[in-house]
């Protein structure tokens, strides 16, 4: 099942082991995510998935929620 995102920013690593930081990770989809969408201008991304449901997060907030 692909039932998660996971967004990296490339640009900053882990200083501990030179990893990408890890800037989104939503494991709550209850289905496969069928689409991923973002708006890099205001930092919206946006998700649909088999369950029916459309996912906005605001990827400002320290803790992105729908």
């Amino acid at each position: 099942m692909y039932n998660y995102v996971k967004i990296y920013d490339l640009n900053r690593t882990n200083s501990t082991n030179s990893t990408p930081e890890r800037v989104f990770d939503s494991t709550q989809f209850k289905g496969n995510v069928t689409s991923v969408g973002f708006r890099s201008h205001d930092k919206i991304l946006y998700t649909s998935c088999e369950d029916g449901y459309l996912k906005v997060f605001d990827l400002r907030a320290k803790n992105p929620t729908k």
